[in-house]
């Protein structure tokens, strides 16, 4: 038998956020590509945690240049794959000279900088020129979009919190505290008809006080286009309060966002609406949002479909928006009979509404890195049997991350898992997912 080696789902942890309108899940894009016009208005109010401290910061043992500390600010570059703390500084080999890219048609393709400031620096703007080629092509700058990082609180330890790059954010200007290192988020669009060859552009880093500064940019334009990708390419979205303030009323625009970029999949965080009268009739309503679902189900999966999504769904409803939604309506302890009943009549419903309205199918999760707490594991454990006992047509999912908890949730779970999320992978792990006729998929990029 060969490995079911063909599916993937990666983690991502910057949403979008840039100012335009969408009607009847149609973008209006004035011109501009649609992966820059497609995401929210609304940005989320950023609140430091009341009673916390900040966690200290690493001092930074950083010493400017004279000419650093003439024009008041330090450029510098960074990988867009690494975090960058508000406050990081540059590394002597990482002042840019140039800027350096290529690109297939039809892609986007991320770079990004930083610009640690060394005073205040007002009304800053960045400006970009067109992308030229010695033959005199030119690719418009309507196709790159500049964004700063957002810096967001997350609780830590002993009533700590700190600062995290979370969100990238569309400004005219910005200002930049002492001290502080603002991130930029350039994305590069080729449309599908540009010419072959290198284009050349300048990005210009202006503060109302201090003097402008230019970074050289380099593009290869490359004359293939990428085939469509023959696996699953997903993302995790709505798992946790990083993205509250975003949800519900962009839900069609990320997933079109989402689309544009080459993912074909997304989890779905949301689940059946659940009605029981005194004589425990249960209706099941499919256009209400349940308890810890930020919409309905038909909304969630209607917006996935319009937007063009296909591929199989990790589905997420059958974690805590079930059973809090059950915890919610009813009396009925956790594990119950009576408890359980409900909890098999939704998944049931919610199975034959999808065939239905032939929806992709639904891999249902029941749990999310089971192997962390020992909770996660007997609910995991609970309702994964509970599914494949009552429901064995359907396929089941869950993210596996044991070995590094030294439980061995691969093989505890499998008896009721058809498909296993590794964060990471090994031989061993192909073998015995080889071995158990269950499909292999890889969450975070296989670390």
């Amino acid at each position: 038998m060969k490995t079911k080696l063909k599916t993937f789902i990666i983690s991502f942890f910057c949403f979008f956020v840039i100012f335009s309108s969408i009607v009847e899940g149609k973008v209006q894009n004035f011109g501009y590509p649609q992966g820059f016009t497609v995401q929210g208005e609304t940005i989320p109010q950023i609140v430091i945690p009341e009673g916390l401290k900040e966690s200290a910061p690493k001092k930074s043992s950083y010493k400017p240049s004279e000419e650093d500390l003439e024009s008041g600010y330090v450029l510098f570059q960074n990988n867009y794959l690494d975090l960058l703390n508000y406050n990081a500084t540059p590394k002597s080999d990482s002042k840019p000279i140039e800027l350096k890219t290529f690109i297939s048609l039809g892609e986007y393709e991320p770079l990004t900088f930083a610009v640690y400031a060394l005073k205040n620096l007002e009304n800053v703007k960045i400006k970009v020129s067109d992308l030229v080629n010695s033959k005199g092509d030119v690719i418009s700058k309507n196709n790159m979009d500049v964004r700063i990082v957002k810096y967001c609180p997350r609780k830590g330890r002993n009533k700590t919190y700190s600062l995290k790059p979370l969100i990238l954010v569309k400004e005219e200007s910005i200002y930049m505290q002492k001290g502080a290192t603002g991130q930029f988020w350039l994305t590069i669009y080729i449309p599908p008809d540009s010419r072959a060859g290198v284009y050349n552009s300048n990005i210009v880093f202006k503060p109302i006080n201090a003097p402008a500064k230019t970074l050289k940019l380099k593009v290869e334009v490359i004359p293939i286009k990428l085939a469509s990708p023959d696996i699953t390419y997903g993302i995790y979205y709505n798992i946790d309060d990083r993205w509250e303030g975003f949800y519900p009323g962009n839900i069609r625009k990320h997933f079109t966002d989402i689309k544009e970029h080459g993912l074909n999949s997304v989890t779905i965080y949301a689940c059946v609406a659940i009605d029981i009268d005194k004589n425990s009739f249960r209706k099941f309503d499919f256009s209400k949002d349940a308890h810890y679902s930020p919409w309905s189900l038909e909304e969630a999966m209607s917006s996935y479909i319009k937007c063009g999504l296909r591929g199989p769904v990790p589905f997420l409803g059958t974690w805590y928006p079930l059973t809090g939604e059950i915890g919610r309506k009813t009396k009925f302890k956790e594990y119950s009979g009576e408890f359980d009943n409900i909890y098999i009549d939704a998944v049931k419903a919610m199975e034959k509404y999808r065939k239905a309205r032939n929806w992709p199918e639904f891999l249902y999760s029941t749990q999310d890195e089971p192997a962390n707490r020992k909770e996660k594991f007997k609910r995991a454990k609970h309702y994964l049997r509970l599914i494949k006992n009552y429901i064995p047509s359907v396929r089941t999912y869950s993210t596996l991350n044991g070995l590094e908890k030294g439980v061995d949730d691969d093989k505890i779970l499998n008896p009721w898992l058809d498909v296993r999320c590794y964060a990471y992978f090994n031989e061993e792990m192909i073998k015995d997912t080889i071995d158990s006729n269950d499909e292999f998929w890889i969450y975070n990029g296989g670390s």
